[in-house]
């Protein structure tokens, strides 16, 4: 690391680190494989391990429920902690904007993630019926055919498409940010403009923004991979995932770091441990998706 970036990344105190996670889809033995070395790491730097996730724990790959539940688990256990991903927003507005219905009977929060066009309350123009037909299709061909291959759901919408209720209430409640005194993760790229928002509003209440302004917040986060012109933040590394590449990308003059190597399409799983600037990685077992 150099000396810039690593001024910004505070000591662990010796009892906790934070592994920051690329994107997992459905990638379930590679994970627990992965988890293995960032409990050893831990371990040897006499701490505990404090992981992250950057999003799209599902789709894609062979056992997106299995990732679902470990999360759910350890985050409940205050081991984890995970960010919405793209790939949660498209499932989860593919729920409310065709099971509308059955999402409202299972008195599930509103989730974070999902435009506010999208939630029963909304009080505006209302979505066309081929923007929810698009969003449909844009979650199956982005992988989504694996998460309904566990249920044991076809694309027909019906409560065969939700997970247990527990689990539909986790992925509903997934932040946008999570961030300490050295690390902001996000899914996507931010600029510093939406950050900030992002650090200021972090319980992200419905009414603090117009429908405009949500969109914006949630097309940066979720779906940008416009590198930002300056640094999203000058005193956090902004970490990200979303966008697959071979090898880890930093870009030093931006504090930034991407970490998405392609695990479902037969590469690698990558955590970077923030404190300690080193990178572990996981081979996948095989390509499952592309």
């Amino acid at each position: 690391m150099n000396k810039t970036m690593q001024q910004k990344v505070n000591d662990a105190g010796g009892r906790r680190l934070t592994y920051v996670i690329g994107d997992i889809h459905g990638c379930y033995d590679e994970l627990m494989l992965l988890e293995e070395k960032i409990r050893a790491h831990a371990a040897q730097n006499d701490a505990e391990a404090f992981v992250v996730s950057v999003g799209d724990l599902i789709d894609r790959g062979p056992n997106p429920l299995e990732v679902v539940k470990h999360f759910y688990a350890s985050v409940k256990a205050g081991t984890h902690v995970v960010v919405a991903g793209n790939h949660e927003q498209c499932y989860l507005q593919s729920l409310l904007g065709e099971a509308a219905v059955e999402f409202q009977a299972r008195a599930l929060p509103q989730p974070k993630c999902v435009r506010r066009e999208y939630l029963p309350d909304y009080t505006g123009e209302a979505l066309r019926e081929n923007e929810i037909r698009t969003n449909r299709i844009i979650w199956h061909d982005y992988g989504g055919v694996t998460v309904m291959k566990q249920l044991g759901a076809d694309r027909v919408p019906s409560a065969d498409w939700f997970m247990d209720q527990h689990l539909m209430q986790f992925l509903c409640e997934l932040p946008l940010v999570w961030f300490n005194d050295s690390v902001l993760v996000t899914h996507a790229l931010v600029d510093r403009y939406h950050a900030e928002i992002l650090r200021r509003d972090a319980a992200l209440l419905g009414d603090s923004f117009t429908s405009d302004e949500y969109f914006e917040l949630l097309r940066y986060s979720l779906w940008s991979r416009d590198l930002p012109e300056i640094p999203a933040d000058e005193q956090r590394v902004s970490v990200s995932g979303h966008t697959p590449m071979k090898s880890i990308q930093r870009e030093s003059d931006l504090n930034l770091l991407r970490i998405d190597t392609g695990c479902v399409y037969g590469d690698l799983l990558t955590a970077w441990c923030a404190e300690t600037d080193e990178f572990l990685q996981q081979p996948a077992k095989k390509a499952y998706w592309g």
